[in-house]
């Protein structure tokens, strides 16, 4: 390897260590109980000495003479940072033995040429910023401004992966996960201080209500996509006319509202358990309850303002007892009315998350199929009594 280094300054030096006096160190290391590291043994060569070596075409590297004292460094983050690098590894190698640099060398002097002014980057990083700081000395050049964040955890508390999951961005898209959404939920991570906030370090972060209430262009676009998704998920059914799907631009913005905070991720609404939030329930033929009784709580529930979970509950219970009706009961009806569902979030949320129009709507139509349905089955009593010789059997359209 020709000569490719100037020496002048003394931070940097040849070796010509081979790779099998290396795995000897560190097996003696190791054996010993100690942190395997380079001894330093070419730092004292002889200019001659290196000069012969290299004549002669010796395999070499370049190595780094690190500091033997405790630097220190204000992190934008953490503070002040002292740290003595020479007791954990010997001189790194700098450019290896093909002529290619290492990674840290590479980095300080492609930051250097770039004039980079502030670096930001995780706290494992942390450990070799003394090592960055002394080769920006070497060179005589001023080191940027540090800062390290908080790590990404997974749950079992290993460190979150840019390649874990091989997940690719359309992985967001095709689960709809919007642009805004995506990014707010970045700039939300990797916290785990106060400082950033007192420091105004962090961009502008919206919560989720925040991104709900946007009247902007993203909502607008958010809606149509909700509503795509929807008709895409139920095509087959309303191309037979077998279901009637409810996806007005007020219904959706209401359910957007009240998902924010219940589900992961926006294919959630499309789940077994939240059908009814999309579909019209098929005319139930419930015989426990006479139609009245629903006519009666259409007539409350349409006289009031307020449409919250506590106090629809309470309207509720306040019903059953006038009506001297078992609660329990009335309300696995109720829920069958309302979702066709016998499982579900509870009535009064239901009724919370359909809206008032769309739950007078739905119990609207429970009583005119119970009236259809009473209508056929006393014609049908009619005929069976009537002296015709023959009885015709009447089916309900």
């Amino acid at each position: 390897m020709a000569p490719i280094f100037n020496q002048n300054n003394g931070t940097a030096y040849y070796c010509f260590c081979t790779e099998k006096r290396l795995q000897l160190l560190r097996r003696e290391a190791l054996r010993l109980q100690e942190i395997p590291k380079y001894d330093n043994r070419c730092r004292h060569l002889t200019h001659d000495v290196v000069q012969s070596k290299l004549d002669k075409g010796e395999s070499s590297c370049i190595r780094f003479k690190m500091s033997d004292k405790e630097e220190t460094f204000e992190d934008l983050i953490y503070g002040r940072i002292s740290y003595n690098i020479s007791l954990n590894e010997g001189d790194p190698v700098i450019i290896k033995s093909d002529g290619y640099p290492t990674y840290h060398f590479a980095n300080v002097v492609d930051d250097h040429l770039m004039k980079v002014t502030h670096v930001l980057r995780g706290v494992e990083w942390q450990i070799s910023t003394t090592k960055h700081i002394l080769l920006y000395r070497a060179f005589n050049w001023n080191p940027p401004l540090y800062g390290h964040l908080p790590l990404l955890m997974n749950a079992d508390g290993t460190k979150l992966s840019k390649r874990q999951g091989d997940i690719k961005i359309s992985y967001y898209k095709d689960n709809y996960i919007f642009p805004l959404a995506l990014i707010n939920f970045i700039v939300h991570s990797g916290g785990g201080f106060t400082k950033d906030l007192e420091r105004h370090m962090k961009p502008s972060c919206y919560s989720t209500a925040d991104l709900a209430n946007q009247n902007s262009k993203e909502e607008k676009e958010l809606i149509s996509r909700v509503r795509k998704m929807v008709e895409e998920k139920y095509h087959e059914s309303i191309k037979t006319g077998s279901l009637q799907l409810n996806t007005s631009e007020e219904h959706i913005k209401n359910i957007l509202h009240w998902a924010s905070n219940r589900i992961e991720k926006l294919d959630d609404l499309l789940s077994k358990n939240l059908e009814f939030i999309w579909t019209i329930p098929k005319a139930q033929d419930i015989k426990n309850y006479d139609a009245s009784l629903f006519e009666l709580l259409r007539t409350k529930l349409k006289s009031q303002d307020e449409f919250s979970i506590d106090r629809v509950s309470t309207l509720l219970k306040a019903f059953c007892m006038e009506n001297e009706v078992k609660y329990s009961n009335f309300m696995k009806t109720l829920r069958s009315v309302l979702s066709g569902l016998k499982e579900g979030p509870s009535v009064a949320e239901m009724i919370v998350i359909l809206g008032k129009e769309n739950t007078l709507q739905r119990l609207q139509l429970y009583q005119n199929n119970t009236r259809n349905f009473l209508y056929w089955e006393n014609m049908l009593e009619y005929c069976e009594d009537s002296s015709y010789d023959k009885v015709y059997r009447i089916v309900p359209i």
